[in-house]
């Protein structure tokens, strides 16, 4: 009579069969798969601070129109700089709307890597 198989002593196994020993070509798909959502999601954030982007640039230029002495503006020197510059704080405000969903995926990519005590902590 065949005996029962038990986990030896230490041996930090789930009991989930959805997890298994992935190969190099499976781990690089897997990260693929994740950074094509992160930057998705990131695509997603700057589409929606683009929506608000008089607002960004008014709070980020604020202290700066301070200094400034009275009756001066700020000037553009290039055609395209105005149009960077909203570009530049929608892209930064997207990864800070994004910055949780990216830290899921970062953290979808490594858990399953670490034994059951590691991902506790």
């Amino acid at each position: 009579m065949a005996a029962a198989l038990r986990p030896l002593p230490g041996d930090d196994h789930d009991d989930d069969p959805r997890e298994r020993r992935m190969g190099f070509l499976e781990h690089l798909d897997e990260l693929r798969t994740r950074i094509i959502r992160a930057v998705a999601g990131v695509a997603a954030g700057m589409l929606v601070a683009f929506l608000f982007y008089q607002r960004l640039g008014d709070f980020v230029l604020q202290p700066i129109l301070k200094t400034l002495p009275p009756g001066s503006s700020l000037v553009f020197l290039r055609p395209g700089e105005g149009f960077s510059f909203y570009l530049n704080v929608s892209l930064i405000g997207g990864l800070l709307l994004a910055a949780p969903f990216v830290m899921y995926q970062v953290w979808r990519f490594i858990a399953p890597g670490l034994y059951a005590k590691e991902r506790s902590w």
